[in-house]
């Protein structure tokens, strides 16, 4: 080899090196993954009786790494994990219980560390459940909405006389793109499904909501349309810097709400932090909705940064909760906002409900 065959054979492949091995200098790696195959499988039910299971799969490159792969039934973000196998591939496990009897599509996604992203699809048939008699009456739903101003929850009451596969969330006639999932705490209502939007993605005004429920013979029906008036006005926005108790957000007196959102830089965890001043013998409740309620954490500190309250609980599914009562004296005190990790992809806002008693 020519020295220089070896010069141009050295200047190709640094940036890749110094990519791979995240070293200063190194080309911003803009290649996205390849999806080599997508399969989904649909494997025989059990000989007791139940739901057959569904294997989601696929199988990417990239010129680095591939990091994470997410699926999509129909255009709707599959609920739960998708795993690496020790041969490389990615699944993720389902039953038929949650999807409805038809043919869908199946969409893959996989990610590498700088955010490029390549798809791949397959197809996906789902055989209606033996019943004794076909099902043909479809499922009973109705809609409600948590909040207009940052991150709202919307919720659904779901029924079917067999069973509900799966709860769509649909704004203006559009899905939000993630399947309703079911509430998983002993506060909720039974029969309860939900899924959480951002607001600052809607045009200020009002805008209607529409809950799909279908159930696992196809058969579905829509709620009654809820209306959701988005006003970004409604609340305390974060403003950054906010890390240091001097830097901290003030909150005005009769401030209910305050949305934020948590980055993170150089790998170290965010936090958020904004005063208040709370009455004397007033117990101030806060509750922390969010799309990472088991990686945000909240407390409350006082003026000195002292801990007043940090046994948060769950109040409601994806809702962290936290109070503190107030002795004779009014005292400022700080609402702290935590990430206990970094990198969200993307869903890394929440919303903070204030009351007082």
């Amino acid at each position: 080899m020519t020295v220089a065959m070896r010069c141009r054979l050295a200047l190709a492949c640094a940036p890749l090196l110094l990519s791979a091995c995240g070293g200063d200098g190194s080309s911003p790696d803009t290649t996205p993954p390849q999806v080599m195959s997508t399969t989904a499988t649909v494997q025989p039910p059990p000989a007791g009786g139940g739901p057959a299971e569904v294997y989601l799969e696929v199988r990417a490159n990239d010129n680095v790494k591939v990091t994470s792969v997410k699926f999509l039934i129909d255009g709707n973000d599959v609920n739960g994990d998708t795993q690496q196998n020790n041969d490389g591939t990615w699944l993720h496990e389902m039953d038929t219980a949650h999807i409805p009897a038809g043919t869908h599509t199946v969409t893959s996604v996989a990610y590498d560390a700088a955010g490029n992203s390549s798809e791949g699809t397959a197809t996906l048939t789902v055989a209606p459940p033996a019943l004794a008699t076909p099902d043909t009456t479809p499922p009973v739903v109705t809609a409600a909405v948590d909040g207009s101003f940052g991150l709202a929850k919307l919720t659904a009451i779901a029924t079917d006389d067999v069973q509900v596969a799966w709860v769509q969330f649909l704004v203006d006639g559009k899905s939000t793109g993630f399947l309703g999932r079911e509430s998983y705490m002993g506060s909720d209502p039974r029969n309860q499904y939900f899924t959480i939007i951002d607001t600052t993605a809607l045009s200020a005004g009002a805008h209607q909501v529409v809950v799909r429920a279908t159930d696992t013979s196809g058969n579905s029906t829509d709620s009654a349309p809820v209306t959701v008036t988005v006003d970004s006005t409604a609340g305390l926005t974060e403003t950054e810097p906010n890390d240091t108790l001097a830097t901290a957000n003030s909150v005005a007196a009769g401030t209910t709400l305050i949305t934020g959102t948590l980055t993170g830089a150089n790998g170290k965890p965010d936090v958020d932090l904004y005063k208040l001043s709370l009455p004397a013998n007033q117990t101030l409740r806060v509750d922390m909705l969010s799309f990472q309620y088991q990686d945000m954490q909240v407390t409350l500190l006082d003026a000195n940064g002292k801990l007043l309250a940090g046994n948060e609980w769950m109040s409601a599914s994806e809702v962290n909760t936290i109070s503190y009562a107030n002795g004779g004296a009014a005292q400022d005190v700080t609402i702290s906002v935590t990430s206990l990790t970094v990198g969200f992809d993307g869903l890394d806002r929440y919303r903070l409900t204030l009351s007082y008693q």
